[in-house]
């Protein structure tokens, strides 16, 4: 009896570090799979909700953001350049979730996960221009 408790105990410990490792792996894997586009940027700067997609200009709403496998982000210039000269990959630096997968580090910045699916990607975070600061929501899709 006492046998068959130890393996018991020791298969419960087996099954619940694999699904730990899952979940980490399962929300890699929808960061990593595929590329993202910008759907929507919002700002809220004073208590005032700013669009911030009417002012983003064309060649820049194209852009798609591939987060690698390797740990960095790389950004495609899409089919319209801002400057023709400009490269049509090139690297943003580094992508790290923390907090339990809450948090993305990306671009300079750390933002909360408000959403994530194979689909959607919803971030929130710190927002700053011309000294004046506020937050930001950006929506990606696949």
């Amino acid at each position: 009896m006492k046998f068959n408790l130890n393996y018991a105990l020791v298969l419960i410990l087996i099954v619940l570090t694999f699904a730990a490792c899952q979940k980490e792996s399962l929300t890699e894997n929808q960061l990593t799979e595929g590329s993202w586009k910008g759907e929507s940027k919002m700002a809220t700067i004073q208590g005032i909700l700013i669009n911030l997609n009417d002012s983003t200009h064309a060649c820049v709403k194209d852009d798609l953001t591939r987060f690698m496998i390797d740990g960095n982000v790389e950004i495609d210039d899409g089919p319209l350049k801002c400057d023709p000269s400009d490269p049509q990959t090139f690297s943003l630096g580094p992508w790290i979730l923390s907090e339990n997968d809450t948090k993305l580090f990306y671009g300079g910045t750390t933002y909360d996960i408000q959403e994530l699916s194979d689909s959607r990607l919803k971030l929130s975070g710190p927002y700053s221009n011309l000294g004046i600061a506020g937050t930001i929501e950006l929506t990606l899709v696949k």
